[in-house]
């Protein structure tokens, strides 16, 4: 039976990331994973739910084994997100507002043009707002 270590390390190379990058886009510092990789660390829930957002999966999975499958268009998604990093920060700045985030998640299943032409402006708040402070 594979530990969480060996769950995390099945997906990270699933989708071909190094432990670096992996720290990078969850925010999880890379001594935290090599730490967990030597059985010397293991992640609490925040940390876990971190990682398993850069996979498009739950922390359930990563520290259990049980999880629901993605679907392959979900899947898509979460790969198309992971290797946009527009679409990236679109998802992180709203993760914590769960009814926006499910209507940008939508957007971007569908994608029509008044949709995208929607996340864009979305997009170019953010910026505007970070340029501001």
């Amino acid at each position: 039976m594979l530990d969480s270590y060996a769950r995390y390390a099945e997906l990270r190379d699933k989708y071909r990331l190094r432990d670096a990058e992996v720290a990078r886009e969850s925010g999880v510092p890379k001594a935290l994973i090599s730490e967990w990789k030597r059985g010397l660390y293991t992640p609490k829930i925040d940390k876990l739910i971190k990682i398993a957002n850069v996979f498009g999966t739950s922390a359930e999975y990563i520290a259990t084994g049980n999880d629901i499958v993605l679907s392959e268009e979900n899947a898509k998604l979460a790969a198309e997100i992971r290797s946009d990093r527009d679409l990236r920060e679109l998802v992180d700045y709203y993760r914590e507002d769960p009814e926006f985030f499910a209507k940008i998640l939508t957007m971007l299943r569908l994608g029509t043009p008044a949709e995208k032409n929607y996340i864009s402006t979305t997009l170019d708040m953010i910026n505007d707002r970070k340029n501001k402070k």
